[in-house]
């Protein structure tokens, strides 16, 4: 067997969707981090720790950029907001207000974030109308 992209993309979601079970059975917090590979291995990096009381599994509410999309600095954008750009849609999960390219969106079901400029938003919503 040799790893390419598309394989370990698949082995990413079935090794998150083992891992979410044993996160659950032991009330942790479990984040897969970047993987990197090559055609005979892969690695990654795998972030545990033990949920505070309360907080929520959910990948949005447990995201570090959410904090920074506020309306104030961004009042056309809301978290989850679903935004069309070049015919590829988005969902808004956060911002970096001090990055050259300030929002983070994630692309349809995909896990991978990316990020683009306020203004090239704030094109395709005006353009989207």
């Amino acid at each position: 067997m040799k790893f390419d992209k598309a394989t370990v993309k698949l082995m990413r979601t079935e090794i998150e969707n083992a891992l979410r079970a044993v996160a659950e059975k032991y009330d942790l917090q479990m984040d897969m981090g970047r993987i990197t590979f090559s055609a005979t291995e892969f690695r990654g990096k795998l972030s545990v720790r033990v949920k505070q009381p309360g907080e929520a599994s959910n990948p949005v509410a447990s995201n570090p950029y959410s904090k920074y999309l506020t309306p104030d600095r961004y009042p056309e954008l809301s978290l989850g907001m679903k935004v069309v750009v070049s015919g590829a849609e988005y969902t808004v999960v956060g911002a970096r207000p001090r990055a050259k390219l300030d929002i983070v969106l994630r692309k349809g079901n995909n896990k991978m974030l990316t990020a683009m400029s306020v203004t090239a938003i704030r094109f395709a919503l005006k353009n989207n109308r």
